[in-house]
């Protein structure tokens, strides 16, 4: 098993990750929760009626429970979302850290191979013109002028 790089966060990132989550995340869902319970307890106080019917009243009863139902399966729903960005907001900046190290380790490995190859043909081209310099240095040497 290979060794696991500690989960770090730039605090100044992790600050500003935490305010827009705020923001953008726990503001809204506390509005519409507000909202919510308001239009429930809207619905269920009466109003300036004066009498009721009790067929009236169980009417009322069962369209507020089927709402009641229909809105409590969105809330559950939302409540999911939020938990799972922000499980991803948790977590993402750790694997996208990873994906990073590794593409910075290839890039190191294929910079290095590079360079062996690069060394490799400047040498064979440098001992080329050594041998040529070498050769002319010895014709110039041996030839009458």
């Amino acid at each position: 098993m290979e060794p696991q790089p500690p989960r770090t966060r730039n605090p100044h990132t992790k600050a500003r990750i935490d305010r827009e989550a705020f923001w953008q995340i726990w503001v809204p869902i506390s509005l519409g929760i507000l909202l919510l319970v308001a239009a429930l307890v809207w619905v269920i106080l009466p109003g300036a009626a004066g009498v009721r019917s009790p067929i009236a009243d169980v009417s009322l009863v069962l369209l507020i429970v089927v709402w009641a139902t229909m809105a409590l399966v969105i809330l559950i729903l939302v409540a999911a979302l939020a938990f799972g960005l922000g499980w991803l907001l948790r977590e993402s900046p750790y694997w996208f850290k990873r994906g990073q190290d590794i593409t910075w380790i290839v890039s190191q490995q294929t910079r290095s191979t590079t360079s062996q190859i690069a060394e490799a043909v400047t040498s064979t081209n440098a001992l080329g013109a050594a041998l040529a310099r070498l050769i002319a240095r010895l014709r110039a040497a041996f030839s009458r002028e």
